[in-house]
Order: C-alpha cells, then sequence, then structure tokens
C-alpha cells in the first residue's frame, strides 16, 4: 500500500488568532501538515531558500510587504509552490495583481474550514481554487476582455 504524500502548508497571516487556528486546522487533518507559519512576508522570504512547501496560504494585508509582492518573489524561488491567497480583500485590482504575481487560488477569509481545506487539496492537485464571489468576477472581467477584443477586430 502506498502512503499518500502530506501537503505541506506554509501559513502566512498576522492576525496572531487566524494563524493559530489556521496552524491548529492543518495540524489536525490527515494527509496535511503545517510547514511554517509566518506573520510577516519578510520572515517567510527569509526561510524559502532551500526547502520549499507545498502550498502556501497568504494574507495580503500585512505589515511591511504585501503578500503579492511576497507571492512575486517566492514564486521566483519555489517554483513547485502553489499560492493561495487568503484575505477579506476582493476588489478587482488586488485579485488580478496576485494572479498576474503568481497565486493559483483566491479565497476569501469568510471561508468556512471545510472550504480552505477542500482549497487547498484542489490547489494541490492543480486546481485553482477561488471563492464564488472572486471567480464571478473573474469570469465577468474575461467576458469583458472578450467584447473589447471582437470590437477591436475587424
Amino acid at each position: 500500500m502506498t502512503k499518500t504524500k502530506v501537503i505541506r502548508v506554509s501559513i502566512v497571516e498576522d492576525d496572531s488568532t487566524i494563524r493559530e487556528t489556521l496552524r491548529s486546522l492543518f495540524l489536525f487533518e490527515e494527509g496535511m501538515e503545517p510547514f511554517t507559519v509566518h506573520s510577516t512576508a519578510e520572515d517567510a522570504l527569509m526561510h524559502f531558500d532551500e526547502n520549499c512547501p507545498d502550498v502556501v496560504l497568504m494574507d495580503i494585508n500585512l505589515p511591511g510587504q504585501s503578500g503579492i509582492e511576497c507571492v512575486r518573489q517566492m514564486s521566483q524561488r519555489c517554483t513547485s509552490t502553489q499560492y493561495l491567497m487568503y484575505t477579506v480583500l476582493d476588489d478587482d485590482q488586488r485579485v488580478f495583481e496576485a494572479l498576474k504575481a503568481g497565486a493559483n487560488g483566491y479565497i476569501l477569509k469568510s471561508s468556512s474550514p471545510v472550504e480552505i481545506l477542500a482549497a487547498v487539496r484542489e490547489l494541490h492537485e492543480g486546481g485553482a481554487p477561488m471563492s464564488a464571489h472572486v471567480a464571478r468576477r473573474v469570469v465577468q472581467h474575461q467576458a469583458r476582455f472578450r467584447i473589447v477584443i471582437r470590437r477591436r477586430c475587424p
């Protein structure tokens, strides 16, 4: 019988209560483990030079460097790591900045523990999980983009 690979999850979250709640969530979930836990982007970047996690759960609004900039830098070092934004911010600008920076998924902090775990699994399996509200915005943006392209084409 083959043992399933454990998903190593790093958490970058400045709120200590949320950070500890997430750490506990992954600690007690079979098939997952909290790999590292960080309160700032700078701290996370210092720890990811040699050993990279499978998934990073990243807040956007961090003290100092933003989570988006952290993903941009981290994705250059840890190319096989998947990045899941975990934030209360769902405006178009931040969603698309995060995706352009290298985020592979985007969920809101209003997500339930079950949704968070499902998103991490989906991301690890090659999916691109997004909270429904965020996914709708991406689809609407793409639809507007196609309309603009069609109008420009002869």
